[in-house]
């Protein structure tokens, strides 16, 4: 199952919040899903999404141009997921991740 971040500006920084559609808590340490980020402008970015054993996520997104037509290189997260009770799960950028995916 793909994963939809719903991002409230058009990039994502440490700090960032937004909102998660369709996650499974069942996602577990290790588990990687693809995912789709969409920014506030109506630009897209593809990636995936890892699940990490100490309850944090790791977010891979592939680049990506804004609406104005900034070119946003690739960039690793790391984020928190909040599990909500019908506003639904939010998602808070922590900080920046390593490049590489096989650090995680």
């Amino acid at each position: 199952m793909e994963l939809t971040f719903d991002a409230t500006h058009t990039h994502l920084y440490p700090g960032h919040e937004g909102m998660v559609r369709e996650l499974d808590p069942s996602f577990t340490p290790g588990e990687r899903r693809d995912c789709a980020v969409l920014f506030s402008d109506g630009a897209v970015a593809l990636g995936s999404m890892t699940a990490l054993p100490d309850g944090e996520y790791r977010l891979d997104l592939g680049a990506y141009t804004t609406l104005a037509g900034t070119a946003i290189p690739e960039k690793s997260w790391i984020a928190e997921i909040r599990h909500g009770v019908g506003q639904g799960n939010t998602f808070r950028i922590v900080r920046r991740a390593e490049s590489n995916p096989g650090s995680a």
